[in-house]
């Protein structure tokens, strides 16, 4: 996949975590389309409904960057979209540094579209904990297999090891008061 034409023109920007919010601030920035049935598709064909279609997309139209992902069981989190709804989350880290997440936008009222947080900005680190939980529990998917390894794992790769510094620890952060099962905006979602 190559990335749209219309959001190439956003990446050249000096400030590169403006453009990528700019990225994917909306549906019609992202050429997201409906199927028959209701349902949101990427530029792709993939269901945009799921999490690691969207990390994937942003990935493959970017040309670079990393998913990562997490169960809550083993990783939890403040926002009760991921926690309590879907139980688990995937997204895209881009440059080892900005958490491009299209999907959490869309699908969680606690986030506006187009949010994008940077793991060395102290100023977003509570918001990284609430909605992502502890970094070094972060699964890392291969890019050859798309398979996700474990932090745990002997085969994880050392430079792919992320600490969150500075940031409270999860367990004094106040959940946000749910908003929505996650069906958002005018639309419904597939998922």
């Amino acid at each position: 996949m190559s990335i749209p034409p219309s959001l190439k023109a956003l990446l050249p920007d000096k400030n590169l975590k403006e453009a990528l919010a700019r990225m994917i601030a909306t549906e019609d920035v992202m050429g997201i389309t409906y199927s028959e049935e209701g349902v949101a598709l990427l530029d792709n064909g993939q269901e945009m409904g799921k999490c690691t279609h969207c990390a994937w997309w942003i990935i493959e139209a970017l040309g670079e960057g990393d998913v990562y992902g997490f169960c809550t069981r083993d990783n939890p989190v403040g926002n009760p979209d991921i926690q309590d709804w879907v139980g688990g989350h995937d997204f895209a880290l881009i440059r080892g540094r900005y958490i491009v997440d299209p999907w959490l936008g869309v699908y969680s009222a606690m986030v506006p579209a187009g949010t994008v947080f940077d793991l060395q900005e102290p100023a977003d680190r509570a918001a990284i904990r609430h909605h992502y939980g502890d970094p070094a529990r972060w699964s890392w998917f291969s890019p050859d297999s798309r398979e996700c390894c474990s932090p745990a794992s002997h085969e994880y790769p050392s430079d792919k090891h992320l600490v969150l510094p500075d940031a409270k620890p999860i367990e004094t952060l106040n959940p946000t008061p749910r908003v929505s099962s996650g069906a958002l905006r005018s639309k419904t979602y597939g998922g």
